[in-house]
């Protein structure tokens, strides 16, 4: 007879396995509390918002002695026991930043000297409520408009008015992390200490312009303030857009260009997997369903330098835009499209051609 012996879940990616007696399973979704949590190392560009390859995180694979953690999670109370042969057993919630630095300094023995160290805990955006006709909930809610802008937050404008990575590249090295209760927004990048401000705040501004200046190239209208448009997102098109993007197609243009390019470079809302390479570019004018969503493809992503410039260093290495125009005789990645029926999307959802 074939039988179940054992079942497991790991709470804090690579940190730490739970046996469990039985558990609950959901159709298209992963096992309650699996993963729920990783934790980024210094060199990772990991902020929550989407899936990333486990390079992003502190590992077994390349820190061995993480694999001796055992884990007991506390769903009342979402708190994590943590517990090592050479450490005492350590509890804290990975959601509550102020608990942050006590685990670091619990894990840092564990971890090789010669590799990327611990920095931060991020936790998978698993799921997202789409309204119609409106971008993703806090995507692109604030731009930081240069000094030769007209923006005044009033209106849609195009991108032209704001400091951007195809003009500063530095800014492509920036990762955030929104916490929504008190709209606050941190920025992290490698040559840059942590910065966390309300971008609604105007006393705050001066803070962030200075944080931000060393980043932007001397030579480019220097970023002066920031502006939101009330319900709307300040996407690159004149519509409320949201992105797909397709991890088929970047497999193919990773191949071409014989080097891994991170799906970080395209800034994307959406990845999905299982398609053709470049499927999606022809999905313009077509309807389509994920989890309880139905969008509308609007039209093919034509991109910028912003692509050239590594997310992890913020410097340009990668020519995106001559592989894409060599190998497919244009330089689009990835599709717009608009939400014509709201609802929610999950991590796993299948995705269906109407």
């Amino acid at each position: 007879m074939i039988q179940v012996r054992e079942i497991f879940r790991h709470p804090l990616k690579s940190h730490g396995r739970e046996a469990l007696k039985t558990v609950t399973l959901t159709e298209n979704t992963t096992m309650p509390w699996d993963r729920c949590w990783a934790v980024a190392h210094e060199a990772s560009k990991a902020d929550g918002s989407e899936w990333v390859p486990c390079i992003n995180f502190s590992r077994g694979s390349k820190a061995p002695n993480l694999m001796a953690i055992s884990a007991k999670f506390h769903e009342d109370s979402e708190a994590l026991t943590l517990s090592h042969p050479e450490r005492k057993d350590f509890t804290f919630q990975p959601d509550d930043d102020r608990q942050l630095s006590g685990f670091l300094a619990w894990v840092r023995p564990l971890m090789p000297t010669e590799r990327a160290q611990s920095s931060r805990i991020v936790q998978a955006l698993k799921t997202v409520t789409l309204t119609e006709n409106t971008t993703m909930p806090w995507d692109r809610c604030w731009a930081v408009a240069h000094e030769a802008s007209k923006a005044d937050g009033s209106e849609w404008v195009p991108c032209i008015n704001f400091s951007r990575g195809s003009k500063a590249p530095n800014l492509m090295a920036i990762s955030a992390k929104f916490h929504e209760d008190s709209e606050a927004l941190t920025l992290s990048h490698p040559e840059r200490k942590d910065f966390t401000f309300q971008p609604d705040d105007d006393r705050q501004l001066s803070g962030f312009l200075a944080w931000v200046r060393p980043l932007m190239p001397t030579e480019r209208a220097q970023s002066s303030r920031i502006v939101r448009v009330p319900e709307r997102g300040l996407t690159d098109t004149d519509y409320p857009s949201i992105s797909i993007n397709n991890y088929a197609s970047l497999r193919d243009l990773s191949k071409l260009m014989k080097t891994e390019i991170s799906p970080l470079r395209w800034r994307g809302n959406i990845w999905v997997d299982g398609l053709f390479p470049w499927e999606e570019l022809s999905w313009s004018g077509k309807k389509f369903k994920i989890g309880s969503v139905v969008f509308e493809g609007v039209e093919p992503i034509g991109r910028c330098q912003a692509t050239t410039a590594n997310p992890s260093t913020g410097e340009r290495d990668a020519d995106t835009l001559k592989a894409l125009n060599e190998g497919w005789s244009h330089q689009n990645f990835g599709l717009y499209a608009q939400v014509i029926r709201s609802g929610k999307i999950s991590i796993e959802d299948k995705v269906e051609l109407l």
